[in-house]
């Protein structure tokens, strides 16, 4: 009688009890996310020029588009149109990341240099991959400001 009650807790608890656990903790870690406002705020970033063997490329002014994830490039005169927050942090709580902040990714950055650097957008427990695949090191990535008054959306 006692070896069956102790089966049977057994059972409830690997069939009850750990898939529970389970889905509590990973509550915590996706709930955040589902929740978090979604990035508003435009940016403009410049990039440096990048000369190779194969490609040449030459610096200029991105206007990228949050709503479309996509990069467009634009002149000077239109950059100068938009009012900028040169703050490192977006008015709704958002930070631009450039590259990999683990040890895989600087490995990877000597061994493979022509590998696109990855951009990220960060903030609210959410790290969203921008479409940028130009950016080849994280110097030829400028950052210019997020924009205040953008009259494209």
């Amino acid at each position: 009688m006692n070896t069956q009650r102790q089966l049977t807790t057994g059972k409830w608890i690997f069939t009850f009890l750990i898939p529970l656990v389970l889905l509590l903790i990973g509550g915590l870690f996706f709930i955040p996310k589902l929740l978090a406002p979604k990035p508003q705020y435009n940016f403009i970033f410049m990039d440096k020029p990048y000369i190779s063997d194969f490609i040449k490329r030459y610096s200029g002014f991105y206007r990228y588009d949050i709503s479309k994830h996509q990069a467009q490039r634009i002149s000077w005169e239109q950059a100068q149109q938009y009012t900028l927050s040169t703050q490192p942090q977006s008015p709704d709580g958002y930070r631009i990341q450039v590259g990999n902040d683990n040890i895989f990714g600087l490995l990877l950055f000597f061994v493979a240099p022509d590998v696109y650097i990855p951009i990220y957008l960060v903030g609210h427990h959410n790290h969203i991959v921008l479409n940028i695949y130009f950016i080849r090191s994280p110097s030829s990535f400028h950052f210019l400001g997020w924009i205040i008054n953008d009259n494209t959306k």
